[in-house]
């Protein structure tokens, strides 16, 4: 195996071995990355950097983070290949949380918004 000996590995012939294995796969696939806030170092980061660029098909990507990573995003915002939700897009709403909330809950919201009453 390529990662078992303990040598460091160029980031280029991992990006074309897993680029290679992820083409091979016989479905539509989505891989997943959690915790994308923890990587140390930059290997990860370049890796995953030339693969946005060279994304193969039917492959979809999603980066779970809580800090922008280090990726090519203006490019691929640019190329419209990307979809982000960001903290203002996870939030809710008074009105939807009260429609969640109310039909299962007594009790009424109170605003915590400055100067409300």
């Amino acid at each position: 195996m390529l990662l078992e000996g303990g040598v460091d590995v160029p980031v280029s012939m991992l990006h074309t071995v897993f680029s290679n294995e992820l083409v091979a796969l016989p479905q539509e696939t989505t891989v997943i990355l959690d915790d994308y806030h923890l990587v140390r170092g930059t290997a990860i980061d370049d890796l995953f950097s030339a693969l946005c660029l060279h994304w193969p098909e039917p492959l979809h990507l999603i980066i779970l983070t809580r800090y922008v990573p280090a990726l090519p995003l203006i490019a691929l915002r640019a190329g419209d290949q990307i979809v982000e939700a960001r903290n203002h897009d996870l939030r809710f709403a008074r009105e939807e949380l009260e429609l969640i909330f109310l039909p299962t809950s007594p009790h009424t919201f109170k605003s915590t918004e400055p100067g409300s009453a």
